[in-house]
């Protein structure tokens, strides 16, 4: 377990803040009017409610660069609770950390695309590659940690 000193700990908290406010930007402002992609999509099973595209068939952007860059964009989040953490948690508390992450953003999207229209989508596979970011950046920090401990001994 990493313990960090309270000089540590301030730059780790300062860290977080700026690592969750460029995560708002991402997440919850309007959508770029014109649509940048890199690769092909598949048909997505959605329905409309209000005006949010909800997405709700899992696993259908699994092959996307778009699935892969939500796991990216949440592993630092993973890795925050790790060394903020008191203690180690176990793999349910870090995946309820990464679900409640998923279903915070989208909720959040599907609610400012309905008060604003945002033109946001709501997608389940949002939420599981979210999950999945957390649970990987969590483990990978665990994993660095106990590399330095073997090369401090």
């Amino acid at each position: 377990m990493i313990q960090l000193k309270a000089w540590q700990l301030k730059v780790v908290q300062g860290l977080l803040i700026i690592y969750l406010l460029a995560v708002g930007v991402l997440c919850f402002t309007p959508r770029f009017p014109v649509a940048i992609q890199l690769g092909s999509y598949p048909e997505l099973s959605s329905f409309t409610y209000g005006h949010a595209q909800i997405v709700y068939m899992p696993f259908q952007e699994l092959l996307t660069e778009g699935f892969w860059l939500n796991v990216v964009m949440t592993m630092p989040l993973g890795g925050f609770i790790g060394l903020l953490s008191r203690q180690r948690l176990r793999m349910a508390q870090v995946t309820g950390c990464g679900l409640l992450t998923g279903l915070l953003i989208e909720s959040g999207q599907l609610f400012l695309d309905n008060l604003a229209d945002f033109q946001r989508t709501v997608d389940i596979n949002d939420v599981i590659s979210n999950l999945l970011g957390v649970v990987v950046g969590y483990y990978l920090l665990r994993l660095i940690e106990r590399g330095l401990i073997k090369w401090q001994s």
